[in-house]
């Protein structure tokens, strides 16, 4: 499937998320590699920018050659952009269909609120995968509909975005 977007034309691939299997009692996210695995403590309770610990566990994973984070069940705010690097997977635990507020893993979006220009939410570069998760924009009205910058955007090849639902986007893919 190729995708048109301003980063440039992007081959999306559906495929699982790589070993998937979270332990739900883990109070912190996950990063695995070939090594092993490293927990960092995060309260995913929707309180506080999240953005800053998620993003320094994506480029911990780039630095090794690539890898997985594991987001467990909850909510992670994001006031600022994730840029998702080659061979990384951010990986929640919504492997099936999944509600905007669901018992899985939810990112509030609140990065750009009332502006669409700009980077995306989630922008995922060569061989990055999205997988597993609700975006959700606590902030959007029906009533009177509040620009967002674009929720995910390809910038790279052979990227993937499976079992992700997107609520309350302005614009999402």
């Amino acid at each position: 499937l190729s995708i048109d977007n301003p980063c440039g034309a992007a081959i999306v691939e559906s495929g699982p998320c790589r070993e998937t299997r979270i332990d739900e009692a883990v109070p912190a996210f996950r990063t695995h590699t070939r090594s092993g695995d490293r927990f960092i403590s995060l309260e995913p309770d929707g309180t506080g920018d999240r953005s800053g610990d998620i993003q320094r566990a994506i480029d911990d994973m780039a630095g090794q050659g690539g890898g997985i984070v594991y987001l467990p069940a909850g909510t992670y705010t994001l006031e600022q952009p994730l840029t998702i690097h080659p061979l990384v997977t951010l990986c929640g635990v919504s492997q099936a269909g999944h509600h905007t507020n669901s018992l899985g893993t939810v990112l509030y979006a609140r990065y750009g609120e009332g502006h669409e220009d700009g980077p995306a939410l989630i922008e995922l570069e060569d061989d990055a995968v999205l997988s597993g998760l609700t975006v959700w924009y606590p902030g959007q009205r029906t009533d009177s509909p509040v620009m967002y910058p674009w929720t995910v955007r390809a910038c790279g090849r052979r990227t993937a975005v499976t079992n992700v639902n997107v609520a309350g986007a302005w614009k999402a893919f």
